[in-house]
């Protein structure tokens, strides 16, 4: 059995996934329609321009599914291993880690994929390192664009072949390069023909195309790059993948610096009515709390707007979900657990 082999493993029932679709469907109490759709997925891409808080979304998914009693793999394709310090986790390697009940966690690397391809496949043992081959398969990568993406995506895809994960999130690549490694597996058939290659890309296209098996979640801010480069990935990946896109996750949404009633007075203060009453009241501190009251307010309605313009182009092919600032924290724990409530308040329709 190869790690890009077409033929299915039986797994021992300690390794099998544990929820079946039926007992997720039936889970109406804690997901509506959107997350129940999303958790009967084997595999999950996550993406997003760098910066936007991809590997936090990522987290917080994997921390829903693994609540929810799914077997969860979640893997690193970035060397920079983001994702891990959400789980509050260092040194993860490529042999998936058990981080938290039913929450496993794995960094990919390319040689070590390569490696186990060799040793199920060609049957030749890997002591340490790969040494001069590891140089050649560089040398090859280099030389064929979509080798390495295709190390990847054959990984993953082995991995849900061998159904011992009810789901599978990918940290994965930032969305200037996800495309290059999504159609890798089309790629590489369109070069070889016929034989043993096509093969193993076909079954790989095979469950990326599967939108009942695998999606991607894309993640943006509501800014000005973030939302014109999701758009023009949506477009890509339409024209140039077969990948379904379950949900955009619109991440660091800031909340109304004022109530309507707070609104009115902040205008009648700003505006000069009030002016003298609230600098008597600020005790020396009145133009600095204006100041940030209104980059406060012009922020919020700059990105408010950015949202508008998203949500507009989408043309409701897409489902869109909102997850809040959260002040105070950049990663860790209690971060990962904060995006999952919001994640599952906003899956629920409620």
């Amino acid at each position: 059995m190869s790690l890009l082999a077409s033929k299915k493993r039986n797994v021992a029932s300690d390794s099998a996934p544990r929820v079946t679709k039926a007992m997720m469907a039936s889970r109406g109490d804690t997901f509506g329609a959107l997350g129940k759709n999303l958790l009967a997925k084997k595999l999950v891409f996550v993406t997003g321009k760098g910066g936007v808080g991809k590997s936090s979304v990522t987290a917080g998914l994997a921390r829903l599914s693994s609540k929810a009693g799914l077997k969860t793999l979640v893997c690193e394709v970035d060397a920079k291993g983001d994702v891990s310090p959400n789980f509050g986790v260092e040194g993860v390697t490529f042999k998936p880690r058990n981080v938290a009940p039913n929450l496993y966690i794995m960094a990919m690397d390319t040689e070590e994929a390569l490696a186990e391809y060799l040793r199920l496949n060609l049957r030749i043992p890997m002591i340490t390192r790969l040494g001069p081959l590891a140089r050649a398969f560089d040398f090859v990568a280099n030389a064929a664009p979509g080798v390495k993406e295709i190390l990847v995506v054959g990984k993953l895809c082995y991995e849900v072949r061998e159904r011992a994960w009810d789901i599978i999130w990918v940290d994965a690549s930032a969305s200037g390069h996800i495309v290059s490694q999504l159609a890798s597996p089309a790629g590489i058939s369109e070069l070889f023909k016929v034989g043993i290659v096509k093969e193993q890309t076909a079954w790989m296209a095979e469950i990326l195309s599967n939108p009942e098996t695998t999606s991607l979640v894309l993640v943006l801010t509501p800014e000005e790059t973030p939302v014109s480069e999701s758009l023009e990935l949506l477009d890509r990946l339409r024209l140039e993948t077969t990948i379904a896109v379950s949900m955009c996750v619109v991440n660091k949404v800031l909340g109304e610096p004022f109530s309507s009633g707070e609104a009115a007075i902040f205008a009648d203060i700003d505006g000069g009515r009030l002016v003298g009453d609230f600098a008597a009241i600020a005790d020396g501190g009145a133009d600095a709390l204006l100041s940030a009251s209104r980059f406060a307010t012009k922020l919020r309605s700059s990105r408010s707007e950015h949202t508008r313009n998203f949500v507009s182009a989408l043309t409701g092919e897409v489902a869109t979900v909102f997850v809040p600032f959260f002040m105070g924290a950049e990663t860790g724990l209690k971060l990962t657990a904060e995006i999952a409530e919001a994640l599952a308040g906003e899956m629920s329709g409620s």
